[in-house]
């Protein structure tokens, strides 16, 4: 907003803080205390800049009356250092939270006066880096920098990319210095950004420059988001955190100006920021010009005396006596996260080639947990940051493993490892098998073997279902029917060997008989029945015999010596009429 006091102007936005090893970081789009306890801001703006003293000795009594969480400290180059340290150890020493903001450059859109305000800051990183201070502080980097039309789309408007580029710059000579808390970024078209495009498209490439990525980004709310307004505060306020930044409203007042031609749905702010986790700051506490004069939510330094818009912000139903103090001020020491491995489980085995997903339970009493890492032994496999902790661990190498797991809180406290051994089988040979088999054409077939541990049988290459026992193959048709087999060594299944299993048709050799005594020699392999071997011509077959046996037709069944033909032996044989003898030779 663009402020039109003289004698006051605030400050405005609210840090998300990611503090390096001792204080705020930002994870995910919460702002994580020290102790990494998610932190939300239920807040108001100090005109320190121009009431020094006024602000110094009433910080005890503002915390009394209105429980507030976090301040935000409005600064100027020209505020002596021990003017604003002092507001900052005051606002410690009463459980509040400092965010301390400079105002110089306030509607300005050049690049460079934002990186000298973040020079201004680099300037002080002795005292910010102190453990005392940076397990508390906010950075909130320069007050409203860029007008309006950098968030315009209009011709001659400021590209918004000008936005970015100059944060990047900015958050670099901070983090150059050693700075590593969190740092709030107003919003471009002062601080207010139309629909938070500006926010929404370009605070992740902020974010990402950012090594430490422990931005928080601030959005100011009057005119811009007024009921009835071009950007709407019960859905375009969600949209931001929903896209995966982390935002605060870092002002907003109850109206305008004196005229009231916005009129700001003060309590809408303040349940939207309730319901989707967003902290809020109001302006401001006292001292605003006269025009201005409105937005003051007490008629007196020490808050005995609350305006109706004070009422609102303090008194409320979400209004800052419901605010959480950080766990930094109640909580002296940060617990040790614990953590198992919930899968898979001690002294399990798999097989070569198959993925092994570690899955993690990580536990912890106060705080939240930053990451899970995963290892082989000694060597870190990879980290995961978001519930639920897995890795999928892809093809490990044959043998005994240990692998282990380790979980780091948000303060950076780190489990101890945790190990469990596994052990990846090697995949078998496949069976040792004899193949093609082959068969002639209706001859009876015998149960397929193969040399091998837990034999499976299929009919399918990959697949399938197994068979219940080795398979015997048909010989009714004629045509190759492959089979297949695998083996299972430690609960490994190999790959399948194939069993051709070749069905040829019977060749046919033909005879011809005259009447009465023919000699004929057989010549199907094996041993056939007599009237199964000479089917073609059985009922002209009145006598066969060779030297060792004899049938007749005349005769009763007992009395036949001669019941099979054998290859290789002859026999005479006689018929009743001339007749052709077709031989099936299989």
């Amino acid at each position: 907003m663009m402020k039109k006091i003289i004698a006051l102007i605030v400050l405005s936005i609210l840090a998300p803080l990611f503090i390096w090893a001792q204080g705020f970081t930002i994870s995910g789009t919460n702002l994580v205390d020290a102790n990494g306890n998610n932190f939300i801001i239920k807040g108001i703006n100090l005109p320190l800049s121009w009431f020094v003293t006024d602000v110094n000795n009433n910080i005890a009594n503002i915390k009394k009356n209105t429980g507030i969480n976090c301040a935000r400290i409005v600064v100027n180059v020209s505020t002596p250092d021990a003017s604003w340290q002092a507001c900052v150890q005051n606002c410690i020493n009463n459980n509040i939270i400092p965010m301390v903001e400079l105002h110089d450059v306030t509607g300005n859109n050049t690049p460079s006066e934002l990186n000298r305000m973040a020079l201004y800051w680099a300037s002080k990183s002795a005292y910010f880096t102190q453990p005392a201070i940076a397990k508390y502080i906010l950075i909130n980097i320069a007050n409203e920098w860029s007008d309006w039309y950098m968030s315009a789309t209009a011709t001659g408007a400021v590209s918004r990319v000008t936005w970015r580029d100059a944060y990047i710059t900015a958050v670099k000579t901070l983090r150059d210095a050693g700075i590593k808390t969190t740092l709030v970024c107003d919003a471009a078209g002062y601080g207010q950004d139309n629909k938070a495009q500006t926010i929404l498209t370009y605070a992740k490439a902020v974010q990402a420059s950012d090594p430490l990525h422990n931005c928080l980004f601030s959005i100011h709310m009057y005119c811009e988001w007024a009921k009835g307004g071009n950007s709407t505060v019960a859905t375009d306020l969600p949209a931001v955190r929903n896209a995966g930044i982390p935002i605060i409203v870092g002002e907003f007042g109850w109206q305008e100006n004196i005229a009231n031609l916005c009129d700001i749905d003060e309590v809408g702010i303040i349940n939207t920021c309730e319901a989707n986790g967003i902290g809020w700051i109001a302006w401001s506490w006292k001292g605003n010009g006269s025009t201005e004069a409105f937005l003051d939510l007490s008629a007196d330094w020490a808050g005995t005396s609350l305006n109706t818009w004070g009422q609102t912000v303090v008194n409320g139903a979400n209004g800052t006596k419901t605010g959480v103090v950080a766990s930094v001020f109640t909580t002296t020491t940060n617990p040790t996260p614990t953590v198992n491995i919930a899968a898979p489980a001690n002294n399990s085995s798999s097989c070569y080639g198959t993925s092994i997903i570690i899955n993690a339970n990580p536990t912890i009493t106060t705080g939240s947990i930053s990451k899970v890492d995963f290892y082989d032994g000694t060597t870190l496999l990879g980290s995961d940051n978001t519930s639920p902790y897995s890795y999928t661990w892809v093809s490990p190498s044959t043998g005994a493993h240990t692998i282990g797991v380790i979980a780091t809180s948000a303060a950076n406290i780190a489990s101890t490892k945790v190990t469990e051994t596994i052990t990846v089988n090697a995949i078998p040979a496949i069976p040792t098998v004899t193949t093609p088999i082959n068969y002639m054409q209706n001859t009876t077939a015998v149960a397929l073997t193969a040399t091998g541990t837990a034999l499976k049988w299929f009919t399918v290459a990959t697949g399938g279902t197994v068979l219940t026992a080795s398979p015997i193959p048909t010989t009714s048709v004629v045509g190759t029917t492959n089979y297949y087999v695998s083996q299972t060594l430690n609960t490994c299944e190999s790959a399948r060997s194939t069993i051709a299993v070749i069905v040829t048709a019977a060749t046919t050799q033909k005879v011809s008989l005259k009447v009465g005594w023919n000699y004929i020699g057989c010549p199907i392999s094996g041993s056939t029945p007599i009237a199964k071997a000479l089917s073609s011509i059985w009922s002209n077959v009145q006598i066969v015999k060779n030297l060792d046996a004899f049938y007749s037709s005349a005769n009763a069944p007992a009395l036949n010596s001669l019941t099979t033909v054998e290859w290789g032996k002859g026999y005479m044989i006689k018929v009743t009429t001339a007749c052709d003898l077709d031989w099936i030779v299989q």
